[in-house]
């Protein structure tokens, strides 16, 4: 085949943290906007692409407005375009506000100094949230730069279109560009790492640099692979065209990305381009912007470009593994957040705005992509004999802090945020009253857990505020479980307390544990125990019909499973895609065991064990009695190591799998239909619950902390790409770690943390979205108006200020028509919804 034309789009890639310490990047990222601009300036034909909008935040935080408006007016006559994203971000990882929020800065930044944004540029990750399209077109952003990596992500290979349209659940659309890599061989065969977003430089920039002797310019990578024989720059295009041509290719135009990792702009570029042009042995080069790309191909081939509709998800929601403590307090920055947020809009209280703020923009700094320095060279470095606190380490875990950082600074000050506007709502304080907050969209009834403070008189009462009793049971010292009913949706419950003033106030003796029973009952299960180690031996329904633990599983029901892989050499390799074949799987070693706990509200076994490794743990059962629901909370204490593994919560559940549901930032997925080629099969990065229906029972597993799950089996560096989705069974492996990488993720790292889990069985209840808390007393009359109810099958996404107006974004969480009611405070409104659609509703 001939091509007519090449689009080149020079930009540099976002990758903050990764070829140097955060702020020495964002540091070297300033001035590498100063140089486009003043290029841009010197010559006409330079064009530049702004890849993340947070580099121009930083940029007009920290330059002067004349430098600051040089930018923009570059921007508005279209020798700069700035892509919508604000950072990179792994997609999943986003709330579902967040991810139809994620071009707001653009957009807005845009609007305000008059210039357009409406492409986005994803580099490196490897995939996408099922809702990402809906989002980007909610934001009026039509096309979308897919510039995969091609280091461990199957995209770049995948037999997909390479320009198509990715259409969401909701019908909504996006127009991709999808270069991919050669795809005559697979990942594992892969001779060479060669970015996509870095394809411009490689087959056509820097050969053709060298060639005409203007100079060298560094590599894609900062570290590269190998050194590569030097080709005929003609020949290396020639070589590229072959291989569209066997992809049959079928357009007489490409896009090319001449970017890189943390990579200046290049100055000879329109003298190079313009002798390359000269030679006439390659299809014209423009320099130029990626929309001028999409509106010249829609123009020419709008009719004939295939719609796809499915899910690409992304392998690289294995890199969160590494990092679980950050993680978890990470996703307990999103929860805190949205509520904050949420009473702040819904209350006109902007009192926490600057707060919010600081918050929301951690939060994305942590979605970003880069986990923190690259590792590539520590093969080199001898991973296998130094130490995890050797000094050549020492870069790479200041990086990792700073990651770490972003979660904890995101939580703090949405916390704070929350903690000012409730109380800022409330009309004073008094110490005998407390308020149970309902966080979800729904009425609720359950269990919440209630510490009343270390010299708090023992609890002797509890009733709401007309009188009627309040269940509770006492746990450790000072802190219960309380049953509470009818919490309004997004609303509050106000409790009066009764103490017993003449007991004593300090710290009572630890709870002891008390002999490991054989069975324990109650109204919803019968579970059987080995009374020696405290394991599940069979968990079945009270009347005995239905058996839900797997009795032929190798792993037991709720427990810790450490897998160590053998004879495995990470490495860049086979696109760092090298298949893991055997493995094995130490028993821990069970010190104690026994009822820590037994009352009205639940009954709570305890277990303590250690792996031959040294990891210590801690696991507490906890059956309920006034729901089907079982909460496992382990707690882990892993030392540093060089070892590899890879540590998991197991739930096996017996009977034939009839279905997998999977709840996503926006929508569901459903993977035994709607992954598309190129999507991880794997694991999954799991917004808030996983739900698999079976010939005899449903159960629903819900973790806040940990939300990557392999469903069916243990599936780590298995790599399956070539069929369809197949669960082994009706198993959950919840991956809490792992130290399977090395390119820039924490690995070696010791940490001690608890990871909460429930499991609800035959039901659509969920666990307890309640909290409690000491406020006043006249906080309820204050949040009366401010309740916001959804029927179950719709799911309040967040809520946005259009002027004089709150507008509430709402999801029809089924694949059907919707004719429903949703209630703000006193005034309910009819709603329409057609499948997977996202509605705006004004409600002021």
């Amino acid at each position: 085949m001939k091509l007519k034309k090449i689009f080149m789009v020079h930009h540099t890639h976002m990758d903050i943290g990764y070829t140097d310490q955060p702020l020495e990047v964002l540091d070297q990222q300033l001035g590498f906007l100063d140089l486009a601009a003043r290029y841009c300036e010197e010559m006409p034909d330079f064009f530049w692409t702004i890849e993340s909008a947070y580099l121009l935040k930083d940029y007009i935080r920290n330059r002067p407005p004349e430098m600051v408006e040089k930018v923009f007016s570059l921007l508005r006559s279209g020798r700069m375009e700035l892509m919508a994203l604000e950072v990179q971000p792994l997609t999943d990882l986003f709330s579902g506000a967040g991810l139809l929020d994620s071009v707001t800065y653009a957009k807005k930044l845009a609007k305000k100094h008059g210039f357009k944004v409406k492409c986005a540029m994803l580099d490196d990750i490897g995939g996408w949230a099922g809702g990402f399209p809906s989002a980007l077109s909610k934001g009026k952003v039509p096309y979308l730069v897919a510039g995969v990596g091609s280091f461990q992500v199957f995209l770049p290979w995948a037999d997909l279109p390479h320009l198509f349209y990715h259409k969401s659940p909701d019908g909504n659309r996006v127009l991709v560009w999808n270069l991919g890599a050669n795809r005559s061989c697979r990942p594992q065969e892969a001779k060479e790492l060669l970015a996509v977003y870095g394809l411009g430089a490689n087959k056509i920039i820097l050969p053709y640099l060298d060639y005409f002797k203007l100079g060298r310019d560094r590599k894609v990578e900062f570290e590269g692979i190998a050194a590569q024989p030097q080709l005929q720059p003609d020949l290396v295009y020639q070589e590229f065209e072959a291989r569209l041509e066997a992809e049959k290719y079928p357009y007489d135009e490409v896009l090319l990305q001449y970017g890189g990792d943390n990579r200046w702009p290049s100055h000879f570029l329109p003298e190079l381009i313009a002798k390359i042009n000269q030679q006439e042995k390659l299809p014209p080069v423009e320099l130029t912007t990626p929309v001028r790309f999409f509106e010249f191909m829609e123009e020419k081939y709008g009719k004939t470009i295939p719609q796809l509709k499915g899910v690409l998800t992304d392998p690289w929601v294995y890199r969160v593994g590494p990092a679980p403590a950050p993680l978890k307090t990470f996703r307990d920055a999103q929860r805190v957040y949205g509520e904050a947020e949420f009473m702040s809009k819904i209350s006109g209280n902007s009192s926490a705005d600057d707060l919010l703020s600081r918050a929301k923009e951690n939060i994305a700094l942590y979605v970003d992509h880069t986990c923190g320095i690259s590792g590539w060279h520590c093969p080199e470095l001898g991973i296998a004999t130094h130490p995890a606190w050797a000094p050549e380490f020492t870069p790479l875990q200041k990086s990792w802090k700073t990651k770490a950082y972003y979660a904890n600074a995101a939580l703090s000050d949405a916390t704070l945020a929350l903690r000012m506007i409730e109380q800022r709502n409330s009309q004073g304080f008094a110490g005998n009253t407390i308020v149970v907050r309902n966080g979800s969209t729904q009425e609720q009834s359950g269990v919440v857990e209630l510490y009343l403070g270390r010299d708090v008189p023992q609890l002797v009462e509890l009733e709401t505020v007309s009188g009627e009793n309040v269940e509770f049971q006492a746990i450790e010292h000072n802190c219960y479980l309380v049953h509470v009913k009818n919490v309004p949706a997004k609303g509050a419950l106000l409790l009066k307390v009764k103490s017993d003033s003449n007991n004593d106030w300090f710290e009572k003796t630890p709870k002891v544990l008390t002999a490991m029973p054989a069975r324990l009952s109650n109204k919803y299960f019968d579970v059987e125990f080995n009374r020696n180690t405290g394991k599940i031996m069979k968990l079945s329904s009270s009347d005995g019909r239905k058996r839900y633990d797997d009795p032929k599983s190798k792993h037991g029901l709720f427990e810790p499973i450490l897998q160590h892989p053998e004879n495995y050499q990470l490495s860049w390799s086979a696109a760092g895609m090298e298949i893991l074949k055997t493995s094995s799987f130490p028993e821990p070693e069970y010190t104690r065991c026994g009822i820590l706990w037994s009352g009205k509200i639940a009954d709570c076994v305890e277990r303590h064990g250690i792996f031959p490794d040294g990891i210590n743990f801690r696991l507490r059962i906890i059956f309920y009695h006034h729901q089907p629901q079982i909460d496992v909370r382990l707690f882990v204490d892993k030392p540093a190591t060089r070892k590899l593994e890879s540590l998991y919560l197991s739930a096996p559940f017996a009977s034939k799998v009839e279905h997998w549901c999977l709840d996503g930032n926006i929508g569901q997925v459903d993977p035994q239909d709607d992954l598309l080629p190129g999507a991880m099969r794997d694991m999954f990065y799991v917004n808030e619950y996983a739900r698999v229906s079976t010939r005899d029972f449903q159960v629903t597993m819900y973790s806040p902390d940990v939300p990557v799950l392999h469903p069916g089996g243990i599936n780590l560096c298995k790599w399956l790409e070539t069929r369809d989705f197949t669960a082994e069974g009706a198993h959950f492996y919840w991956h809490i770690y792992h130290n399977m990488l090395i390119t820039d993720c924490p690995a070696w790292q010791e940490f001690h943390e608890e990871f909460t889990f429930s499991a609800v069985f035959d039901s659509e209840s969920r666990p307890s979205a309640l909290r409690a808390c000491w406020y006043g007393t006249d906080l309820v009359d204050a949040w009366a108006d401010n309740e916001f109810e959804c029927p179950r099958d719709v799911r309040l996404l967040g809520l946005k200020d259009r002027g004089r107006t709150l507008v509430a974004m709402l999801e029809n969480l089924t694949g059907e028509l919707l004719n429903t009611r949703v209630r703000h405070g006193k005034t309910a409104y009819q709603v329409k919804f057609k499948p997977h659609q996202i509605v705006e509703l004004p409600l002021r």
